[in-house]
């Protein structure tokens, strides 16, 4: 996806890279993407003036309260709840827009790298290199045949993790800590 502020800071280079992949109305949709997010923007600064004018109005009604004069505290606090009511409706609207415009950012195509040239079709495209022979493979890979675990890994070839030492009276007799550790040494 490509960022926003590459779209806003480079916007004439953005829509030549995107019509040499044919993208139709290359112009219209980075203009919509640049128009929805100055709404955007707007938005956030209106909403952030609400909620800044909220909050000095809660510190006018707490002074107003503090000051006997309830009347103008109630006055206020119906203008908070106006300015609540507000706030959510920029809140909805700038919600709306923000997924307008991720939807048409993850619309637009990445753009491509400088080097490639315009063209409608895979033979438009510039040959770069061809190896020496071609692929002769065949849809069966020769890996599907084979076994994945090497013959020295095999379950016949497996080695006792620890040996005990031949010294014990019987064979199946278990290791004691004392016949580990001078085995170790």
């Amino acid at each position: 996806m490509i960022q926003l502020q590459y779209i806003k800071e480079n916007r004439d280079e953005c829509i030549e890279r995107l019509k040499i992949k044919n993208v139709a109305d290359v112009e219209q949709r980075i203009d919509e993407i640049i128009s929805l997010d100055e709404q955007r923007r707007s938005l956030q600064q209106k909403s952030d003036a609400v909620k800044a004018e909220q909050n000095a109005i809660a510190k006018e009604i707490g002074m107003l309260f503090k000051q006997g004069k309830r009347d103008e505290a109630e006055a206020k606090k119906a203008r908070t709840a106006e300015l609540k009511s507000d706030e959510k409706q920029l809140a909805d609207l700038m919600s709306a827009v923000e997924q307008e415009l991720n939807t048409k950012l993850i619309s637009l195509p990445n753009t491509p790298h400088l080097s490639v040239p315009k063209g409608n079709s895979a033979d438009d495209n510039l040959e770069v290199g061809r190896s020496s022979a071609p692929n002769t493979t065949s849809s069966t890979s020769s890996w599907a045949t084979k076994s994945p675990v090497p013959a020295s890994l095999s379950t016949k070839a497996r080695v006792p993790a620890c040996s005990v030492p031949s010294s014990t009276s019987s064979s199946t007799a278990q290791p004691t800590p004392a016949t580990l550790k001078s085995s170790r040494l």
